[in-house]
């Protein structure tokens, strides 16, 4: 679920009936995502301005739930779809935030400017 809405989003395809088919089969499925799964869907949902509290709100719990096995990568790109979806969760980003600080000699110079953005903007 999580690759084809990355496809959507990377191609700006907004077709609300298949990205609302995407987003209720993966909040059936959201306890096995992982963090690539995590900051994937919510970069899509954010990129494409297609807003889904509900999704969101399920993709944050979950990467709260495993945020300490998440990738640098996995960090910076949930942080910027929150922050981008003006998506404001405080558990979240304290979680992302310990998270970034503990990895913080791990990320590249994008993912850190990135990171750094996202999480002064939630």
């Amino acid at each position: 679920m999580a690759s084809t809405a990355w496809a959507f989003a990377k191609l700006m395809v907004k077709n609300a009936h298949c990205l609302d088919a995407i987003a209720a089969a993966s909040l059936r499925n959201i306890c096995e995502f992982e963090g690539q799964q995590i900051g994937n869907m919510a970069w899509a949902f954010s990129k494409l301005g297609i807003p889904n509290g509900q999704l969101l709100d399920a993709l944050a719990a979950q990467a709260i739930g495993i945020s300490s096995d998440m990738g640098t990568q996995e960090i910076s790109n949930t942080a910027w779809a929150f922050a981008t979806s003006m998506m404001k969760n405080e558990p979240l980003l304290h979680a992302l935030s310990s998270e970034a600080i503990r990895k913080i000699t791990l990320f590249d110079a994008q993912g850190l400017a990135m990171s750094a953005w996202s999480l002064a903007t939630i």
